[in-house]
């Protein structure tokens, strides 16, 4: 199997399982999984690697990232420095 075709699938699923409101990722690809701060960050790793390859346009990786960073901007504050996980709405987030 080409290499490509294993990085274009691992980009589909940070893209497609994302919620596009909110740019939050789940962990698992369990039905009714939450959303961690890693996949998150792989996530929005994955939208740079996704404009590089021309599989997402800039406009649309923009318009994503800003759609996450106002999530952790605007959502529930916690005590500590980083959320580790979140309901994939952003309604809860779990701080520790």
């Amino acid at each position: 199997m080409p290499f490509w075709i294993i990085c274009n699938g691992n980009f589909d699923y940070f893209w497609y399982a994302a919620n596009p409101a909110n740019g939050l990722v789940p962990d698992r690809s369990t039905a009714g999984s939450a959303c961690s701060i890693a996949a998150v960050g792989f996530g929005l790793t994955a939208i740079g690697i996704g404009i590089d390859h021309g599989w997402i346009s800039r406009t649309q990786g923009v318009t994503r990232v800003m759609a996450t960073l106002n999530t952790f901007l605007n959502g529930p504050q916690g005590s500590a420095a980083s959320a580790s996980l979140a309901t994939m709405d952003g309604s809860t987030i779990s701080w520790t």
